[in-house]
């Protein structure tokens, strides 16, 4: 996205609401939004990294890619991607939590996150300036420009039958059957994301971003497991309301459908794939939402 004003003409008072804005309350917030700007006080500015944030009633999922990813059409699995791959997924970022009302500020609690844990909270304030939410920073210096997204690709009340069986804008926090990992599953209208963190036994210590961590990694192998870690976005397509993801930290994952489904038991199933390849069904339980969090 281009033409915006240079990061000194949009830069706001760091640590405070913009005077004379409008503040949005959380329910303001529910739906999906895509940024268009960030800016810092030095100058540097980026319109092009894809962002999405799919807010609910309180839990959020958020997926940020950069604009000059390779398209990875040779790679159909974890196994494919080479070292160059590796370090080129690590450029990503995303997270999942709950969004927190602080005063007249906003806490992005993260539950899971993509890279290693940041040492300040990602905290910030919100304000309208017309339809945009413009979000300045608490803690450290930025400024986000945020647009609600308008695109509605099928009525709810069709697609919600169709493969999304969960209450919209409740976030699910997921417990994987056995091998103990965790997830996440959010709807919003016609809107989904799904976050499922890397294996337990991955934890990039002893590194500020994930691209150090894969630097740093012993083998390819052990690089692979470092971007494992999954945040999709997709939302509901055609009469039968089919959910079908559109974005992934998983590049091979874009373009699969993604079923939500209810098995006797009570467990929840989602669509996976092994590291070769093969597709195989994960079953999770339901975990409790936070005593704060829903």
């Amino acid at each position: 996205m281009t033409g915006f004003a240079s990061a000194a003409s949009v830069s706001l008072p760091i640590g405070e609401t913009p005077c004379g804005q409008v503040t949005p309350g959380l329910a303001d917030l529910q739906g999906l939004w895509t940024r268009s700007l960030i800016a810092w006080p030095d100058g540097r500015q980026d319109t092009t990294t894809q962002v999405v944030w799919l807010q609910g009633k309180a839990g959020y999922i958020d997926l940020r890619q950069p604009a000059d990813l390779p398209d990875f059409a040779s790679v159909r699995c974890l196994n494919d991607l080479t070292w160059d791959d590796c370090r080129a997924l690590a450029a990503q970022q995303g997270f999942a939590g709950t969004l927190l009302e602080d005063g007249t500020a906003f806490v992005w609690e993260r539950e899971l996150d993509y890279q290693p844990a940041e040492p300040t909270p990602d905290s910030g304030f919100l304000a309208w300036q017309d339809t945009m939410l413009v979000e300045t920073g608490r803690h450290q210096p930025y400024v986000e420009h945020w647009h609600r997204a308008t695109e509605l690709p099928t009525p709810v009340e069709e697609a919600q039958p169709g493969g999304w069986h969960a209450a919209e804008g409740v976030l699910l926090r997921l417990r994987a059957r056995g091998a103990g990992g965790s997830a996440m599953a959010l709807r919003v209208g016609p809107y989904f994301m799904f976050a499922q963190a890397a294996s337990p036994s991955v934890t990039p210590t002893q590194a500020n971003t994930l691209a150090e961590a894969v630097e740093r990694a012993d083998t390819l192998q052990a690089a692979r497991a470092l971007v494992a870690c999954e945040i999709s976005f997709g939302h509901v397509q055609g009469p039968d309301g089919l959910p079908v993801i559109m974005r992934s930290t998983l590049p091979w994952r874009v373009g699969s459908p993604f079923h939500l489904s209810v098995m006797a038991d009570g467990a929840l199933a989602t669509p996976g794939q092994e590291a070769d390849g093969q597709p195989c069904t994960l079953l999770w339980d339901r975990q409790p939402a936070l005593s704060h969090a829903a």
